[in-house]
């Protein structure tokens, strides 16, 4: 017994061992900052639809604070937390690197240069501000989040930045619920955004409700639609995108004019995934 005493109490120590050694290693990552180029952050905005204060972080292109009369497109983003800073992601040192690869293409000319704004989702109410229906999950609250974007944080930005203010050069990307929040805005809101990027999209919310509700409506057909997940989301998450493809050409809409849908092999559910190919979402943006 004394035998089997010291045993469980050693296999205690190097449990014990191992998550403050992973506390440790998250510690180390968050004192850790990895924004590239000229990052603005506009802190402790509170939204009068949702009643709470984020963050909000703006990506500048390489030349922008050198010119003085060049006006610029802008692609907003969800899921702030993690989109370029590892030491503010969810996961410590995992993140999107959105700000590296804007940086790299638009200074290369490979695309042209954009503003990216980050927009903070909300912690414990991110699935309730990210979803358009109540569920048991939560959920419900996408038209204001919606009117939030389109009637607070656009006008903002387009008063502090040389924006280009008009739809077509006004984009929207995200993925997981940030996939299907985009989809919302570029289907219920056309005339503010031209071009919708859906990244590894929710569409099991709700049983279902996204593709019930392209089934029975009208798409835009000149809104743009990017969408994508990784062969290694599980089988449901590339039927329902292979789904939503299949609506899009029973609408009209035609892939490589309206839309694009890539299935990439591989790819799992997570930022460095997500970041892998968002030079390709750029590219179709811009």
């Amino acid at each position: 017994m004394q035998w089997l005493t010291g045993k469980v109490l050693a296999i205690q120590g190097i449990i014990l061992s191992f998550v403050f050694s992973a506390a440790a290693q998250d510690a180390d990552k968050r004192a850790i900052h990895t924004t590239t180029g000229d990052i603005r952050t506009i802190d402790n905005f509170k939204s009068s639809y949702l009643q709470n204060d984020r963050t909000i972080t703006v990506y500048l292109p390489p030349g922008y604070a050198a010119s003085t009369d060049q006006r610029y497109p802008v692609i907003y983003m969800h899921d702030n937390q993690n989109l370029f800073d590892g030491a503010r992601a969810y996961v410590a040192g995992s993140e999107w690197k959105a700000d590296e690869t804007a940086q790299e293409l638009m200074s290369k000319g490979v695309i042209g240069p954009a503003i990216i704004v980050g927009i903070d989702h909300a912690n414990e109410q991110r699935v309730t501000e990210l979803t358009p229906t109540k569920t048991k999950r939560g959920g419900g609250q996408a038209s204001n989040y919606a009117a939030m974007l389109i009637k607070e944080i656009k006008p903002m930005i387009d008063s502090i930045y040389r924006t280009k203010v008009d739809r077509k050069n006004t984009m929207v990307c995200g993925s997981s619920l940030g996939g299907i929040m985009s989809l919302y805005l570029g289907l219920n809101h056309p005339e503010t955004f031209g071009a919708i990027g859906v990244m590894s999209p929710s569409l099991w919310w709700d049983n279902g409700y996204f593709l019930k509700a392209i089934e029975a409506s009208n798409i835009p057909a000149d809104v743009r639609f990017w969408v994508d997940c990784g062969s290694e989301e599980g089988s449901k998450m590339v039927n329902d995108v292979k789904k939503l493809k299949a609506l899009f050409e029973k609408k009209g809409l035609s892939e490589g004019e309206h839309f694009r849908c890539t299935i990439y092999e591989g790819a799992e559910h997570n930022e460095e995934s997500w970041s892998r190919r968002f030079g390709d979402v750029l590219d179709f943006f811009l």
